[in-house]
């Protein structure tokens, strides 16, 4: 049994989980994330190779600030991806929810909030599964505001709780877990890289996964370059906002106002030929000086953020059998761009 206070890291056994009320958020790593956020800038920004690129973290565009910007975002009537994904899972949630055995738990990685992941756990309450839904995320406000948005739905079989952490966190913590454990990716958050990339992290969580496990992984597939870019860049700015709180939010990180809005421009990026992959690309107007990670970024310099790779079905797949995954089940609209994959450890 747990010997640790349910506010630091309680052990993630069922007997404990039973006793917990729902709506509890569990710090598992949260009150720590600032350090995390100082060792990603460290190894994206810092002593870089000539030629090459510089990548800012997108985990610094979830402080509280920024995920209220998120939720502005996915209504904007041309960011059509979080629309989509909802439409995808409201009609697959009974299919999805048929495929959890009962006191499964669920963990919603970066669940930012819980709109897309209502559809399954509605599914569930009708067929009367017991199970234990986590909502993960690096801020606490916003998980606690998913919490009150659950707790006005009643359920009776679905028990729901939150987890202040990072993914990393989420998954050692879950380790204890014995009972079959999903972890939910939606809105196109693993997979959405470059190929060696998305590779790497997708084998990494395939290696600690148990047979009982499964992975749903959400990913938008768009082909219409113009569609993609227009969801991007919405006219009044507020995406563009959003980006630039992230750099904002490390000036807070490090202790220093290394960024300036005015020293950057922005510019959104879309390539790609078989796969359409949109980028941001923030320019140095001035020569900019960052003493904590002891950089300096000259006049014209860049760095690439928040990619974004449309990976279809063929590629995910290739992807799958790379990273020692099998994908059980799969699940799209034929007039919708969004696939979720089901996925367990190809053993």
């Amino acid at each position: 049994m747990c010997t640790k206070p349910a506010s630091i890291s309680p052990c993630a056994d069922l007997d404990s989980l039973v006793r917990l009320a729902s709506g509890t958020v569990l710090d598992i790593g949260g009150s720590r994330v600032q350090d995390s956020f100082k060792g990603m800038l460290h190894e994206r920004l810092k002593s870089k190779k000539p030629g090459e690129r510089k990548l800012f973290p997108s985990a610094l565009l979830s402080d509280d600030a920024g995920l209220q910007m998120w939720r502005d975002i996915t209504h904007l009537q041309n960011y059509y991806a979080t629309r989509e994904e909802v439409r995808l899972l409201s009609s697959y949630g009974g299919r999805i929810a048929s495929s959890l055995e009962p006191d499964s738990v669920i963990i919603d990685l970066g669940c930012g909030d819980v709109t897309k992941v209502v559809p399954i756990l509605d599914s569930l309450e009708k067929e009367r599964k017991d199970i234990f839904y986590f909502a993960l995320d690096l801020s606490r406000p916003s998980v606690e505001q998913n919490m009150a948005q659950l707790t006005g739905r009643s359920y009776k079989h679905v028990r729901w709780f939150g987890l202040h952490g990072t993914f990393e966190d989420g998954l050692a913590w879950s380790q204890s877990i014995q009972a079959p454990r999903w972890f939910l990716s939606l809105g196109s958050i693993f997979g959405n890289d470059a190929f060696d990339d998305a590779v790497a992290l997708l084998r990494n969580w395939a290696s600690r996964m148990r047979p009982t496990d499964r992975l749903l992984l959400g990913i938008d597939a768009e082909t219409d370059r113009q569609k993609v870019w227009d969801s991007y860049n919405d006219p009044s700015g507020v995406f563009h906002r959003f980006l630039r709180n992230a750099f904002a939010h490390s000036n807070r990180v490090l202790g220093y106002p290394w960024y300036r809005d005015e020293d950057w421009s922005v510019d959104s990026i879309v390539s790609g030929d078989d796969t359409v992959i949109h980028q941001y690309i923030f320019t140095a107007l001035r020569d900019v000086e960052c003493p904590p990670l002891s950089v300096c970024f000259p006049v014209g310099d860049k760095i690439d953020f928040y990619e974004s790779y449309k990976w279809g079905e063929a590629k995910m797949g290739a992807m799958f059998s790379a990273s020692g995954f099998d994908a059980v089940e799969t699940w799209n609209l034929p007039d919708g761009p969004v696939y979720e994959y089901l996925l367990r450890r190809a053993f």
